[in-house]
């Protein structure tokens, strides 16, 4: 019996699609293998890079890295207003508290002075200025008075942190006469200027105090006649610090490390 040429010509046609079918689907199968066994061998630390967040971490001191000193100068009219706590944002930091007699800028600076032989590698802060304002002794004084303190700091391995005069026009106002709480509010942001370019010109950190409320403290015979003192809310005050002084603790913390 003879086949059909046809026939075998078909036959043939058909066998020939069918084995380049198979080869492609061998090939397909191969090539899916080697991409498995490659996404396998990938190294655990890139899959971790990853999906590690892109977000800046924040830089902490580590457990074993050494604390620095921080010394709060402190009027203790203030402490007798308003109960004191250390809070715990200082990271990295022991802080003490030192007691000054008078909240004026003077007496300030010859206690951070006094004591200026165990102010090395520490932070020190500075925060009485706004009683000098509401006693009315001149800008020129204050800044005097500030650079002087913040030179003699400079000579030491330890960094200043510089708070503004807070809003105090709420806890005065109603004392008062004569004076708009415009021109007022216009005149501290005058002072706290020139005390943020002074605090600058050192290197210093400055903090703007001025949503940590005060209160007033004394007025004695009226502030008409310049005595008056204002004590901020402390609890407020050392949370508003905390950034400034943590700041301020690193770059001690360097000093120490390249000394």
């Amino acid at each position: 019996m003879q086949s059909h040429p046809r026939l075998v010509e078909s036959v043939g046609y058909w066998i020939v699609v069918i084995l380049i079918a198979l080869g492609g689907i061998l090939v397909l199968l191969a090539a899916s293998s080697v991409l498995t066994d490659d996404a396998d061998q990938v190294p655990p630390i890139i899959t971790a890079r990853s999906q590690k967040s892109s977000a800046p971490q924040p830089r902490l001191p580590s457990e074993g890295a050494p604390q620095i000193p921080v010394v709060l100068f402190i009027p203790r009219s203030w402490t007798q207003h308003w109960p004191f706590e250390i809070t715990p944002e200082f990271k990295g930091t022991s802080t003490s508290l030192t007691m000054v007699e008078s909240s004026m800028i003077a007496e300030l600076a010859a206690s951070i002075e006094s004591n200026t032989n165990d102010l090395g590698d520490s932070v020190v802060t500075i925060l009485s200025v706004a009683d000098d304002y509401l006693s009315g002794h001149p800008l020129d004084f204050v800044l005097d008075q500030l650079d002087r303190l913040l030179e003699r700091l400079s000579d030491l391995p330890a960094m200043a942190v510089v708070g503004s005069i807070p809003d105090v026009v709420p806890a005065i106002v109603d004392y008062m006469t004569g004076v708009s709480i415009s021109s007022l509010s216009t005149t501290i942001a005058v002072w706290n200027q020139a005390i943020a370019d002074l605090a600058g010109s050192y290197s210093a950190e400055y903090v703007d105090l001025s949503t940590v409320p005060v209160e007033l403290l004394a007025t004695d015979d009226g502030i008409a006649n310049q005595l008056v003192s204002v004590c901020p809310d402390l609890s407020e005050l050392t949370v508003a610090m905390a950034p400034s002084i943590c700041r301020a603790a690193e770059r001690v913390r360097s000093f120490r490390a390249i000394s």
